[in-house]
């Protein structure tokens, strides 16, 4: 066998083996280990960016939303902020991190509701300033206080064993790394503490490749326009194991009178957002299938 022979051999090889892998990881969305190699790439939504999207923004979402940044939601915000308070086991007595708190919307209402101090942030300079005003106007500066920063860096902006619970509202899609933010979060809560999230996941589908594919092109411009990193369940719940974390329990939230994604498509109504050529944002029409799956979990800190 004479040397080009050898070379045509391992360049066939090498080019095999690169397809090989390339085609598992397509098929299993990229991930080893539920880790999303994309990941690794530019692309990722980082803190700076996401800040300044929310204060371009800031008007756009107050016109619908509100106080309470949140697209799954109750038609009455009152039911959604008592349905975050009994699921994320708000009570008397404790403190709060708020990580990613928007206008402070819900905060305002637990800290209106419970004998609770709250340490809320977010990465947006304009929202942090109207969230202090609207924490005066709600005569509530002796239980919130609000800050604008990275939550990335939550365990250089507070000291360890701070909280006894760490919310993140539809915020926790905002990292750019889950398992940083995770592990800085771990080391400001305290033993026997919980962590709640409620956000919205990336959605793992049987069938044809066109169906995967389509779903993937949703979440890609899902988080194009929201300046998100789409999180996923199965990587979420490893890093926190990882943490030795106990998972209370996850579930699709059972929120009362759930408005049926009216909120957030009037949304995208008002500021012309489509992710399928014109269609339901977060719904493929051409499967009739979700797109992204919205999810709340509480985590323990053994």
């Amino acid at each position: 066998m004479n040397c080009c022979t050898i070379l045509i051999f391992l360049i066939i090889t090498l080019v095999t083996g690169v397809v090989f892998l390339w085609l598992y990881l397509y098929l299993n969305h990229f991930r080893i280990k539920y880790f999303d190699l994309r990941m690794l790439f530019p692309g990722k939504r980082k803190p700076a960016e996401v800040g300044s999207y929310y204060d371009t923004w800031h008007e756009r979402y107050e016109e619908v939303y509100g106080s309470t940044i949140q697209s799954y939601r109750s038609e009455n915000i009152a039911l959604l902020h008592e349905y975050i308070m009994q699921s994320a086991g708000i009570k008397d007595g404790i403190k709060i991190l708020d990580a990613g708190c928007g206008v402070c919307g819900p905060a305002i209402y637990f800290a209106g509701k419970r004998d609770i101090n709250i340490d809320a942030i977010t990465v947006s300079q304009k929202q942090a300033d109207v969230a202090a005003e609207n924490i005066i106007k709600a005569g509530l500066e002796h239980k919130i206080s609000v800050r604008h920063a990275d939550f990335h860096q939550v365990d250089k902006l507070f000291p360890e064993n701070s909280f006894d619970l760490i919310l993140f509202l539809e915020s926790y899609g905002h990292a750019y790394n889950h398992e940083k933010l995770i592990k800085a979060a771990t080391k400001v809560l305290k033993k026997g503490g919980h962590i709640y999230i409620k956000d919205y996941f990336k959605k793992d589908l049987p069938g044809s490749l066109l169906q995967r594919q389509l779903i993937r092109m949703g979440i890609k411009n899902m988080n194009n326009v929201y300046r998100y990193n789409t999180p996923d369940l199965y990587h979420t719940i490893y890093i926190l194991r990882q943490l030795n974390f106990e998972l209370k329990w996850l579930r699709i939230p059972d929120i009362p009178e759930w408005d049926g994604n009216k909120v957030i498509q009037k949304f995208h109504e008002k500021n012309n957002i489509a992710f399928y050529n014109g269609k339901d944002e977060l719904y493929d029409q051409n499967n009739g299938r979700f797109i992204v799956d919205p999810y709340e979990m509480l985590f323990y800190k053994r």
